[in-house]
């Protein structure tokens, strides 16, 4: 089974393009797919500035079958207490530099052995 962490973007990527979330939910039904989720998706999306658009990406969060994954390193600003994990930060800082916030969904992902 295929374990799988979503960026943001994908988000609205499935917004935006209209993909069904039937074949999402439809592998994981199958077991060939996992889905997992962090806080920073939904951080990320509950700051969306149009609250039109913010309701609809956070429908579009909740109708993934997934699971939570606390993410593998605190940020003191970003992290919320209890879903992260305490780290050396080493991964972590080699991904800030190019990913922003986003490097602890791709900190989680590399550690976890995820598509992403």
């Amino acid at each position: 089974m295929a374990g799988v962490i979503f960026d943001t973007v994908i988000f609205n990527r499935i917004l935006d393009e209209g993909i069904n979330l039937s074949t999402i939910i439809e592998m994981k039904e199958r077991g060939t797919h996992e889905f997992y989720i962090t806080h920073i998706q939904e951080d990320q999306l509950r700051n969306t500035p149009d609250e039109k658009r913010r309701k609809q990406l956070i429908q579009v969060f909740r109708n993934i079958p997934s699971t939570f994954l606390a993410t593998e390193s605190s940020v003191i600003g970003i992290s919320r207490f209890g879903m992260a994990k305490l780290s050396d930060g080493k991964l972590y800082s080699e991904l800030e530099v190019h990913k922003g916030h986003d490097a602890l969904i791709g900190e989680a992902s590399i550690k976890n052995k995820f598509i992403s």
